[in-house]
C-alpha cells in the first residue's frame, strides 16, 4: 500500500512538473528563418572582457532601466563582435539598444553605432527564460539551417531581449 503511494506520489510529480515546463514554453522548438539585408542602430557601449565580468552586467542592466523606464525607445540587444566558447573565456560586444533609426539623441556614457548586414537568420524562441535553450543549442541548429540553404554566416550576431518570454537571435549573413 505504501509502496502504491510512492509510486502515484511521484507520477502525480513529474506529471506536474511536465505540464509547468510545457506552460512555461519548454516543449516549443527555436524557429528558423532568413531575413533580408538590415542596418542595426544601436546606443550602448563597447566591451572587451570576460562574459562574467560585473561590468558587462552593469551595462546590460543600465541599457535594461533606460528600456523598461521608457527612457529610449527600443529593444535590449547585444552586437557580439567575438563569441565566448565558455563562461571563461572573453568576448567583445556593443551592449545597449536597437533602436527603429538613427536616434534623436545619444544618452550619456553611451555612444551611437550602427551596423549593416546583408540578411541573417533569425533564431526565434518564444518561452520563459528558464526553459530557453542554451546558446550553444541555439547556435548549432543555425549552423545546420545555415548549411542547408548554402548560407554564410558572419562571426557577429545580435541578441535581442524583447521579454522574460521572448529572445532573437540574428546571425549576420556574409
Amino acid at each position: 500500500m505504501k509502496q502504491r503511494r510512492t509510486i502515484v506520489g511521484v507520477a502525480v510529480f513529474f506529471t506536474v512538473c511536465l505540464i509547468i515546463y510545457a506552460f512555461l514554453g519548454g516543449l516549443k522548438e527555436v524557429q528558423l528563418s532568413v531575413v533580408p539585408e538590415k542596418i542595426y542602430h544601436m546606443v550602448g557601449t563597447r566591451f572587451s572582457g570576460k562574459i562574467e565580468s560585473d561590468k558587462l552586467k552593469k551595462l546590460f542592466m543600465d541599457a535594461k532601466q533606460l528600456v523598461e523606464g521608457n527612457e529610449i525607445e527600443g529593444t535590449l540587444a547585444i552586437m557580439y563582435f567575438k563569441d565566448a566558447v565558455d563562461n571563461t573565456d572573453s568576448i567583445e560586444c556593443f551592449t545597449g539598444i536597437l533602436l527603429k533609426g538613427e536616434p534623436e539623441e545619444i544618452p550619456a556614457g553611451m555612444e551611437y553605432e550602427f551596423f549593416s548586414s546583408n540578411g541573417a537568420v533569425k533564431a526565434r524562441f518564444d518561452g520563459h527564460r528558464l526553459v530557453t535553450p542554451n546558446p550553444a543549442e541555439i547556435k548549432g541548429k543555425v549552423n545546420q539551417y545555415a548549411k542547408q540553404n548554402h548560407l554564410v554566416l558572419q562571426p557577429l550576431f545580435v541578441e535581442k531581449y524583447f521579454s522574460n518570454n521572448a529572445i532573437e537571435v540574428d546571425y549576420l549573413l556574409d
